[in-house]
């Protein structure tokens, strides 16, 4: 396969050693494991293959698999989220977050203002210990993956690259080929911020042959 194919995907992420499973796209499955979220949305997914919409190493492994093909994929450390560093390892000022009408809490997931993510390790002495390293650094991992098919039709793929970026489903996509304008119904209700809309435009653009401009409807009923 080459870069910028479009490819419907299943698969199961685990942690190598442990056999915890971190992601998955199998609703019956999560159910089974009790890692179910009723907020994730499950089912095959649809990628762009060299887009980095996944793990390089593992958009590699896909790009030589065919069509029907399951394969087990192991990658290792440095392959995944690399290795755990004490430099990711911070410690913060407890005031820092008070002033903020913040309270860490040993576990918890804090963003800062650069958009960096950590988990709390210990708060004491008016101190907070965040560790900003990869929840999975320092793991190899384990994927079971199944390539479904190749996504050739371009509605299939404008509506791939909508519901990839917006987690969410188009109510309908239909192309006008002869003004070059892919044309997203948006779901009842559901908001897109206007960066998201250009990302997402960007992408179709880029990826869908014959696109070259993109036109979100919005419905609103009395």
């Amino acid at each position: 396969m080459e870069n910028g194919t479009f490819v419907q995907i299943e698969y199961v992420g685990k942690i190598k050693e442990s056999g915890e499973i971190f992601d998955l796209t199998y609703e019956n499955l999560a159910k089974e494991k009790k890692i179910y979220n009723p907020n994730v949305k499950y089912g095959p997914i649809t990628i762009i293959i060299g887009n980095k919409q996944i793990l390089a190493s593992l958009d590699g492994k896909i790009k030589e698999m065919t069509v029907g093909e399951k394969k087990t994929f192991i990658l290792e450390t440095k392959e995944a989220f690399g290795d755990r560093s004490a430099d990711f390892i911070k410690t913060i000022p407890l005031s820092n977050f008070t002033k903020q009408n913040m309270h860490p809490q040993v576990g918890q997931f804090i963003t800062l203002a650069n958009n960096l993510q950590g988990r709390v390790v210990s708060v004491s002495s008016g101190r907070v210990k965040i560790d900003f390293n990869h929840p999975l650094a320092g793991k190899e991992l384990e994927y079971d993956v199944v390539l479904n098919k190749i996504v050739d039709a371009p509605e299939e793929k404008v509506s791939a690259v909508f519901s990839y970026y917006s987690n969410a489903e188009a109510k309908s996509v239909s192309i006008d080929s002869a003004k070059g304008v892919a044309i997203i119904e948006l779901p009842a209700g559901f908001e897109l911020a206007q960066n998201g809309k250009k990302k997402i435009s960007d992408e179709i653009i880029k990826h869908v042959s014959g696109v070259k401009e993109v036109s979100f409807v919005e419905n609103f009923q009395k």
